[in-house]
């Protein structure tokens, strides 16, 4: 299954070098309801992270990243939905976000994309 979403920029409030892209939110709500587990959406919505800020070999700079912002990132998932019992996600395989790594000269890694969580969920 195709899944669509666009790269945003960074928001304030999060740490540097951390970028996602990020998905329609009825796509957590779809997979919610097929579950029948009441989940929450992410707190910054449903999303594919590319760079993980700290945890990458170098902060990945906003300005590295301004080619690549509102760019249209396809994924490719079988529909699985995982969990450990708190979050949801879905592997995701991205040649988008693959070739975006790669121009910033940083490893290939996995991608999923999150759906939700149980936080504070009622």
């Amino acid at each position: 299954m195709l899944v669509e979403g666009i790269l945003k920029p960074r928001s304030l409030d999060q740490k540097l070098g951390w970028f996602a892209a990020t998905f329609d939110n009825d796509i957590s709500k779809y997979y919610s309801k097929l579950s029948g587990i009441p989940w929450r959406s992410p707190m910054n919505g449903v999303h594919a992270t590319l760079i993980a800020g700290q945890h990458e070999l170098r902060i990945i700079t906003d300005t590295e990243m301004l080619p690549f912002i509102n760019s249209t990132i396809s994924c490719y998932t079988n529909g699985i939905v995982w969990t450990n019992t708190e979050s949801f996600w879905m592997d995701v395989i991205s040649n988008d976000l693959d070739l975006i790594r790669k121009e910033l000269k940083l490893p290939s890694r996995k991608f999923h994309l999150t759906l939700g969580n149980l936080k504070n969920a009622t």
